[in-house]
């Protein structure tokens, strides 16, 4: 399977995945139908965000389609002529989500996003201002280590690696409630 690019957010110049994905926008929200641009980009587009002092704010994003490109916030894309999708730089556009489950210095590829990274970040936001930062670096850091040693130890429970990681990480307000329905 090939990896997919992942959204962004930016934050003092420090690139962070977006691992989870519920309400970001989309080029449906700007009237657009994305096309996959490669086996790495089947999605079609790419978001880039940033924290504009406490305020998050869609910066820029890159668009594959077919049809016409439209206007975001004013602004036609840029013609990039390397190959990837047309790019609204600078779009500027303020984002109201309520939380992101962030991630930065991948250590590992794992199907499930969120034990890539060593650092691990909640951020909770109101009205799209960041109210609270919350590390759980630790905590996947363990379930991480429990993954690797389940190779060697086949009786150690998937579902009760995830039952735990929800006790301390809230993952319906992430978006990862589906984590839980599976198991």
């Amino acid at each position: 399977m090939t990896k997919q690019i992942d959204d962004l957010l930016i934050i003092d110049d420090k690139e962070y995945i977006i691992c989870n994905r519920v309400n970001l926008y989309t080029p449906q929200d700007f009237g657009m139908k994305p096309v996959m641009h490669s086996t790495g980009l089947w999605r079609g587009f790419r978001a880039e965000y940033m924290l504009d002092g406490e305020q998050l704010k869609l910066k820029t994003i890159y668009i594959h389609i077919e049809d016409m490109y439209q206007p975001i916030n004013g602004q036609m894309p840029i013609n990039r002529k390397d190959g990837l999708p047309m790019c609204y730089q600078n779009v500027n556009i303020n984002a109201n989500f309520d939380y992101l489950l962030i991630g930065h210095n991948m250590v590992d590829w794992n199907i499930w996003q969120l034990l890539n990274f060593s650092d691990v970040r909640g951020l909770h936001f109101h009205d799209g201002k960041l109210m609270k930062q919350v590390d759980y670096s630790q905590v996947v850091d363990r379930l991480r280590f429990t993954h690797w040693w389940r190779k060697y130890l086949p009786n150690l429970s998937v579902k009760e690696d995830y039952l735990w990681l929800s006790k301390h990480i809230p993952l319906k307000d992430y978006g990862f409630e589906w984590m839980l329905i599976s198991l």
